[in-house]
């Protein structure tokens, strides 16, 4: 039972890690340089053959915060303040985008 449990948990780690990255249009190098480790990690986590630990973590609660992932900054109990960089910056950009696809919309709807 431990053992399923612990599938389970590296399951679903596995889902919410490949939908934040997705969710930021990264790849497995750009995310991976993100949260500092290196790609094969997060080839790993992303498939549940292992999941994070400690520190990356943290990081990981921190990229999903930005990209508006409640999975696992919740699972970490809230928010940790954002990473600065590249990941700031694909935030921001994403959120441009976002806006002018609403300003589209309306001027259609209109």
């Amino acid at each position: 039972m431990a053992r399923a449990n612990a599938q389970a948990l590296k399951d679903h780690w596995a889902k919410e890690i490949a939908e934040v990255r997705g969710l930021l249009s990264m790849t497995q190098r750009e995310f991976a340089n993100e949260v500092g480790v290196s790609p094969r990690t997060v080839s790993r986590w992303e498939t549940g053959e292992t999941k994070p630990r400690g520190r990356d973590k943290a990081k990981l609660a921190a990229i999903a915060t930005a990209a508006g992932g409640v999975g696992l900054s919740s699972a970490l109990g809230g928010s940790i303040p954002l990473l600065g960089g590249a990941l700031e910056k694909r935030v921001s950009m994403l959120e441009a985008q976002v806006r002018l696809l609403t300003l589209a919309s309306a001027k259609e709807a209109a």
